[in-house]
């Protein structure tokens, strides 16, 4: 395995930080969008056995987070971070091997949106893993915020609002331990314009789904009290793909890769990914 690191350009000119885990002949490549207010660094544990199955693996920090460019946590539109995935997509895409993204929670959510709003159809593009996938809006955000949170979003859209309880990405404690102590992890509040745009694409999704037709492998954890599991569900139903399954791990958290479950996860990633290359 080789290490790289390096920038590639975003939109409005922001550099994001990228990564790759390299095999000298891989047998397809994975390229991971990661969730908000996190990091693609918190993924090396996935990638390491992703590349001992045989793939190589390609990611980048979301502006705004980890070691990219960007307001720490704000977007003032959800293009910005579609757009971004495109740019990165494009910059690291292999023409000549079987191609995989995998998106967790917001990254999930990104990931859809690309395919969809670019109608992404490469040839070589064998599938789409989610795991946490965030795709409807929490049922804890009544009718009356969502429409607040419009107004907020554009009088005060750099307001920090909802923290995330870092209590429930995992029930492991060393996880969340690790989690609280990670300083490139997002701490403050959720800013107004950023929770905004999330609700807004949010609402969109139901009617997006039925429109995506790639094979998906979605998983989630159904004690996830961060991201409705509801939304995968319904990703699942309305997919108008012939090749999609949908996994729960019933007393997972949010983050499935780092709860006691992960081996289950993990395996059922590798051996979906191994029966499309």
């Amino acid at each position: 395995m080789a290490y790289q690191s390096s920038h590639i350009q975003g939109t409005n000119n922001i550099k994001l930080f990228t990564q790759a885990w390299e095999l000298n002949n891989p047998i397809a490549n994975v390229y991971l969008i990661h969730g908000f207010g996190e990091h693609s660094s918190r993924y090396y544990e996935e990638a390491s056995r992703l590349n001992a199955a045989g793939y190589s693996v390609y990611t980048y920090d979301q502006r705004g987070h980890g070691k990219s460019e960007g307001m720490r946590g704000y977007i003032s539109s959800f293009n910005e971070l579609v757009d971004d995935c495109k740019y990165f997509i494009e910059s690291n895409w292999n023409d000549n091997l079987p191609c995989f993204i995998y998106g967790h929670s917001i990254g999930a959510l990104v990931s859809v949106n690309f395919i969809l709003d670019h109608q992404f159809q490469k040839n070589n593009f064998r599938g789409l893993i989610t795991t946490g996938a965030a795709m409807k809006i929490s049922r804890d955000i009544a009718p009356l915020l969502q429409k607040l949170s419009g107004v907020i979003g554009t009088i005060l859209p750099k307001l920090k609002t909802v923290k995330i309880d870092s209590s429930f990405i995992s029930r492991i404690p060393e996880e969340v331990s690790k989690y609280d102590s990670d300083p490139l992890i997002l701490r403050d509040g959720t800013r107004a314009r950023t929770a905004s745009e999330f609700i807004k694409i949010m609402k969109k999704m139901e009617g997006k789904f039925q429109h995506f037709e790639h094979p998906v492998l979605i998983m989630h954890g159904k004690e996830d009290k961060l991201i409705e599991p509801e939304g995968s569900q319904l990703f699942y139903e309305l997919a108008k793909s012939d090749d999609k399954e949908l996994v729960w791990f019933d007393k997972s958290y949010h983050e499935i890769t780092r709860d006691y479950d992960k081996d289950k996860v993990l395996n059922k990633m590798i051996s979906w990914l191994n029966a499309r290359v």
